[in-house]
């Protein structure tokens, strides 16, 4: 990995029945108090192709909008107190 780019483990599970794991290597950058990353997975036909990701973390929280050809959403992560 280089500068500015972090590792993440994704787990999901697709229409119920499909579950991946893959890692992927983020590109982030600092920017105004919260971390800005972008980053992409291919993740084979079967699973929707290749994802697109962009999103923005904080001490306290971590919001990602995604999208592929046959899908899109978001999550969001909130730390616990």
């Amino acid at each position: 990995m280089r500068p500015g780019q972090y590792r993440a483990s994704v787990y999901a599970t697709h229409a119920k029945l499909l579950r991946v794991c893959y890692d992927v290597c983020l590109d982030a950058q600092e920017k105004e108090g919260h971390i800005v990353m972008k980053w992409e997975a291919d993740l084979g036909a079967l699973a929707g192709g290749a994802y697109h990701y962009e999103g923005e973390a904080t001490p306290s929280n971590f919001e990602c909008a995604y999208s592929c050809q046959y899908d899109q959403g978001s999550f969001r992560m909130k730390r616990l107190d």
